[in-house]
């Protein structure tokens, strides 16, 4: 019989009163009508399942002798399907699944997913959602754990710093990460990185100096970086090496202007200070004296340019990012940014406005201002590519307690994406309230792929009682683990190790990470100047 689509303007067949084009049309999924009027769901399915199908027909024709019917069984060794149903929810009880899922799964029978929303009808996910909301309102929600309040909690910042020493490399990143993802302003940093650096030897500093580049400098540490770029014993020819003096300057052109222009001769004159970021160094040093007109008038003749080119070069990207941190040196345009921020054009050209959003989201971040933290939300609420991530980036930079509980307000109305966005937030905001947000929400999160995330997030923050349910995460045999969990187990090893945790796998664990490397043992270094050209 055949079949035809169900016309964009008919009523959605999913009974959600809109028209079919103004809701279903956008799954991936599609509506058929048949001569008789009566409507079909067409699901694609993907080419396992394809070759899966295939070997059943094949064994049913062997079988048989004939095709398989409408009404033969597809998989006939399988059990009916009310006692698969059964056994499904059994395993999810004794998986210790949140009592609210399996209540909507025995109802609406169905389990709901990341993974597979896109193939459900927004009326079919309206009814799961209900489920769960029923049973909280009938049995409450499952209650996260009680979190303790004296230090024991959360591990001290010196304990943190001490770990920076660490003889494992992973370790050592590990400890920093806590400082450069929330873009500290602790000047005792970066001396500690140079510790490090002098203990550890050149090749195995490159990658803590990449992260070293968030840190901010003083001018004991940037006589130290100059002086880096007088050595005598690299050999150019060895990416390690070449790596290392380029992971040098790069530290050098992202700190405080005025730090460096008053160096710039020192630094131009240093045998080993790269070519491919003279022109970096050079604007750096001019912008010492910029103001805010000055460098924002930059921005946008810059922009204004980019917005014409039909392809980018890797030096228009660390230009136009190097702009927005020579922005936020200044105070007096946060009105303007706010201002855009509102869709309010402060006399800017819409075209132009509309080009330069994602900027101004990493500016507001940048410049720390709590003002703009709703504005950002909004932003991330709506998910578009072109802005979504720094959204997440700018509210962890923001990097305040206003922050996590404007997240704790929308996070339940708040669809995968949004809470992905929100989760690389929290990891940035070290504070006590945000590291117990983090543990409540992986408590009672539903989306496998944002609990790794969340997981992480309970890691950043050194939290005793988060060890628990990070290392449920990642139980399992090797084999069996996704790679985000493999990366999540290694960061819980590296982790508890600062903190001196341990659980019943740890040595093992632990064992496997240093074998591996952390999982980096089969890394190749690429050569980073050619990122520069």
């Amino acid at each position: 019989m055949a079949h035809r689509k169900v016309s964009r303007n008919a009523p959605c067949p999913c009974g959600s009163g809109k028209k079919y084009k103004q809701c279903c049309i956008r799954k991936d999924f599609e509506w058929l009508e048949d001569d008789d009027g009566n409507i079909l769901k067409s699901t694609p399915i993907s080419d396992e399942m394809s070759d899966l199908l295939d070997e059943q027909r094949q064994a049913f024709i062997a079988k048989h002798g004939r095709e398989p019917g409408p009404d033969d069984p597809v998989f006939p060794d399988m059990p009916h399907f009310e006692h698969a149903e059964h056994q499904m929810i059994e395993a999810m009880k004794k998986a210790g699944i949140d009592p609210a899922i399996i209540h909507a799964t025995e109802k609406t029978g169905r389990l709901v997913t990341e993974d597979n929303q896109h193939f459900l009808s927004d009326m079919e996910i309206n009814e799961w959602n209900a489920a769960i909301e029923e049973y909280k309102a009938e049995h409450g929600s499952r209650q996260p754990p009680e979190l303790g309040h004296g230090s024991h909690t959360r591990l001290t910042e010196a304990k943190i710093k001490a770990a920076i020493q660490h003889p494992e490399e992973e370790v050592r990143l590990t400890a920093l990460r806590y400082f450069y993802d929330s873009y500290t302003v602790d000047e005792s940093v970066m001396p500690l990185v140079i510790q490090a650096v002098e203990t550890y030897g050149v090749e195995t500093s490159f990658s803590i100096l990449r992260h070293a580049e968030r840190l901010p400098q003083t001018d004991q540490t940037v006589d130290w970086l100059i002086t880096e770029l007088h050595r005598d014993d690299l050999d150019l020819e060895d990416v390690r090496h070449d790596n290392y003096r380029f992971a040098i300057g790069l530290v050098i052109c992202k700190a405080n202007p005025s730090l460096v222009a008053k160096r710039h001769r020192d630094v131009t004159e240093t045998p080993l200070f790269p070519a491919e970021l003279s022109k970096s160094f050079e604007e750096v040093c001019q912008a010492a004296s910029w103001d805010w007109d000055r460098t924002w008038q930059e921005f946008l003749v810059f922009n204004r340019k980019l917005s014409r080119k039909r392809k980018w070069s890797q030096g228009d990207h660390h230009r136009v990012h190097r702009l927005i941190r020579l922005l936020a040196r200044h105070p007096n345009g946060e009105n303007q940014v706010l201002a855009l921020l509102q869709r309010h054009g402060h006399g800017i050209d819409p075209g132009l406005a509309e080009w330069i959003d994602p900027y101004v989201v990493d500016l507001a971040g940048f410049m720390r201002l709590e003002a703009a933290i709703p504005h950002i939300i909004e932003r991330a609420q709506l998910a578009e590519p072109e802005v979504a991530d720094q959204c997440g980036d700018a509210l962890g930079r923001i990097g305040t307690d206003a922050v996590a509980k404007a997240i704790a307000s929308d996070w339940d109305c708040g669809d995968y994406d949004f809470q992905n966005i929100m989760t690389s937030a929290l990891k940035k905001i070290h504070t006590d309230f945000c590291a117990r947000l983090c543990l409540e929400f992986l408590h009672v999160e539903r989306y496998s792929e944002v609990s790794l995330e969340l997981g992480n997030a309970v890691l950043s923050h050194f939290l005793t009682e988060g060890i628990p349910p990070v290392r449920q995460l990642v139980m399992g045999d090797d084999d069996d683990l996704v790679p985000d969990q493999h990366d999540l187990r290694s960061r819980l090893v590296a982790t508890a190790t600062i903190m001196g945790a341990t659980f019943p796998e740890y040595d093992a664990w632990h064992d496997d990470a240093v074998k591996t490397d952390y999982g980096w043992h089969d890394y190749e270094p690429m050569r980073i100047a050619e990122n520069f050209g």
